[in-house]
C-alpha cells in the first residue's frame, strides 16, 4: 500500500508539472505568435517575422520553464545552450511547417504559425525534461 501511495504521489507531481509546463509554455507562444502577428501587420516578412517571434517566445519560455515548470534553482549555462540548440531545431521545423502550409497549400500565415507551434510544443516537454534541464 505504501508503494502505491509512492507512485501516486509521483505521478501526481508528474501531472502538475506537465500542467505547469503547458500553461508557461502556453504563455511563452502567445508572446511568440503576438510578435509574429504583429511583424507580419507592419509588413515584415513571414520568415524574418517568424525567428524573431521564436526569440521572444525562447527568452520567455526558458525561464519561465526553468524556475516554475522544473523549479530549478541552479543556473548553468550548458543548460541555456542545449536549450538555444533545441530552439534552433525548432525555429526550423516552424519554417519548414509554415513554407508548407503557406508557400506549397496555399493557406493563411497564421494558421502556419500555430500549426508550426503545435509541432514543436508536441516534443518539447519531454526534450526540456530529459536533455535541457538535466
Amino acid at each position: 500500500m505504501r508503494r502505491l501511495l509512492t507512485l501516486a504521489r509521483i505521478h501526481q507531481t508528474q501531472i502538475f508539472q506537465f500542467v505547469r509546463y503547458l500553461f508557461s509554455g502556453g504563455l511563452a507562444a502567445f508572446i511568440d505568435l503576438s510578435t509574429y502577428i504583429i511583424l507580419v501587420a507592419m509588413g515584415v516578412d513571414k520568415f524574418i517575422a517568424s525567428p524573431v517571434g521564436n526569440i521572444t517566445g525562447l527568452l520567455s519560455a526558458f525561464f519561465l520553464h526553468k524556475f516554475i515548470v522544473f523549479r530549478d534553482k541552479k543556473m548553468t549555462h550548458w543548460q541555456f545552450i542545449r536549450y538555444i540548440l533545441l530552439q534552433i531545431w525548432n525555429s526550423g521545423a516552424q519554417i519548414a511547417v509554415i513554407w508548407l502550409v503557406v508557400d506549397q497549400m496555399g493557406q493563411d500565415k497564421t494558421v502556419a504559425k500555430i500549426l508550426g507551434i503545435g509541432l514543436t510544443v508536441s516534443w518539447n516537454f519531454f526534450l526540456y525534461k530529459f536533455l535541457v534541464y538535466v
